[in-house]
């Protein structure tokens, strides 16, 4: 089984999940959007950058190297990879599991609504 952690390393939660992972014998990743200076461990860091198009195409592309070899994503902060309106159908169809982690003042104040995405 592998499991795909992203898009960021907030408090590096992300990267004490994918290692408590690993220590358990589980192919797990954390793939970045950015490194954080304060928190830099990842296994793949997309340095995304540019206008708003530019940053999607990368993430897209890096959506598609990863559906194919993960069996479940598990996203933090509310962030993911594509956006939200496409990106939980597809995995649906897809036949992939996914999570979303959120982490405080991430959902701190948000409707119920807000945070049905799946």
């Amino acid at each position: 089984m592998r499991v795909t952690h992203c898009p960021v390393n907030t408090a590096g939660i992300p990267w004490t999940n994918v290692q408590a992972l690993r220590a358990r014998g589980v192919d797990a990743q954390l793939v970045v959007f950015n490194r954080y200076k304060l928190h830099p461990e990842a296994d793949i860091d997309l340095r995304r950058s540019g206008r708003f198009l530019r940053r999607q195409l990368t993430q897209a592309r890096a959506f598609a190297r990863l559906a194919p070899v993960t069996d479940i994503f598990h996203f933090y902060f509310g962030l993911t990879l594509l956006p939200k309106s496409i990106q939980f159908p597809l995995l649906r169809v897809l036949g992939k599991r996914s999570v979303m982690h959120f982490l405080g003042s991430d959902i701190r104040g948000k409707q119920p609504q807000q945070l049905a995405w799946a």
